[in-house]
């Protein structure tokens, strides 16, 4: 007996070398089949990256009279911009807007109760979603959202402090940026001591920049500007009335444009051509390149056949 287990323990263990070896023969003959047949789609996999366009709008051209006397010009302000990476997160966003708070004074006056809603959810999580019945949790994500967006009362928003608000506003403006794209979020009064800090602390505020925009600016002020007209400010965008008109002909809902006078009836004179830069991200949204594929110019400008200070003498006799 004993002469016949030595025997079988021999052919035990090259029954285990067998099968250790067919093992390895199918890791080997599996990375032939990913190098040779699917490599060159896995290194596609690795190497893919996407291409996306931002464009980055251009002043409006001047008003001159038949003299050449400047009506209208675009008058240079400060201004604050916020371009947000892809696949950014909202935890991300509110980060930013809680650092950049303290450094802003920002408009609170187009807060709205959905908006307070949403920033005191991400503050108290677990207590609102607490307030879901047994029924409720077992809703998908999205309809439980609204269930505990509907059970959030005027008492838990009491709780908001004014510097509550003021992150709530510029986190509004945040949230409207479009991926690798400039969004301003504050181009009024802005002091030369708010953008200095501003741009003082930039490496801690990630997609927050500071530059230059410009407002319209009618030099002789009441002469003629019913005449000479408006157009409508950032914050504005395009006119509801006309939103599809001017979405046809590729306009960003946050052009400016004319909306009275010469500056509506000479709107596609007067606009400028757009910047247009081309981004190139890898598969997890990081930006790896930025290219200029077309420079922007300034609009064309207008020189008109009235003779303004005839204007101003005849307003005065008026």
């Amino acid at each position: 007996m004993k002469k016949n287990k030595k025997n079988q323990l021999p052919f035990r263990i090259n029954v285990i070398f067998f099968i250790i070896f067919l093992l390895f023969a199918l890791i080997v003959l599996q990375l032939g089949v990913v190098q040779i047949l699917k490599g060159e789609h896995a290194q596609h996999e690795i190497n893919r990256t996407e291409k996306s366009f931002t464009e980055v709008p251009a002043p409006r051209g001047f008003m001159y009279d038949r003299y050449g006397r400047l009506l209208v010009r675009n008058e240079p302000v400060y201004s604050i911009t916020y371009t947000p990476p892809k696949n950014v997160q909202f935890e991300d966003k509110l980060e930013v807007a809680k650092k950049l708070a303290p450094f802003i004074k920002k408009d609170i006056n187009n807060v709205t109760e959905w908006d307070k809603k949403d920033y005191w959810l991400v503050q108290h999580r677990d207590e609102a979603y607490s307030r879901l019945s047994a029924e409720e949790l077992q809703l998908e994500n999205k309809d439980q959202y609204y269930k505990v967006m509907e059970k959030i009362s005027e008492e838990d928003l009491s709780d908001l402090t004014d510097h509550d608000l003021e992150v709530i506003a510029i986190l509004r403006e945040l949230n409207q940026a479009p991926a690798l794209t400039p969004h301003i979020i504050k181009n009024q009064n802005i002091s030369e001591t708010e953008y200095a800090t501003i741009a003082e602390h930039l490496s801690e505020l990630p997609g927050v920049g500071v530059s230059i925009d410009w407002n319209r600016k009618h030099i002789y002020e009441d002469t003629f500007t019913s005449f000479l007209g408006s157009t409508t400010s950032y914050d504005q965008g395009l006119p509801h009335d006309k939103l599809d008109y001017y979405l046809a002909r590729h306009y960003s809902r946050n052009d400016r444009v004319g909306i009275s006078g010469l500056e509506e009836q000479y709107e596609f004179v007067l606009r400028g051509q757009k910047k247009v830069v081309q981004n190139t991200t890898d598969k997890k949204g990081n930006l790896i390149d930025s290219e200029v594929i077309r420079v922007g110019s300034q609009g064309k400008s207008l020189v008109l056949t009235i003779d303004i200070e005839l204007q101003q003498q005849v307003d005065t006799i008026l």
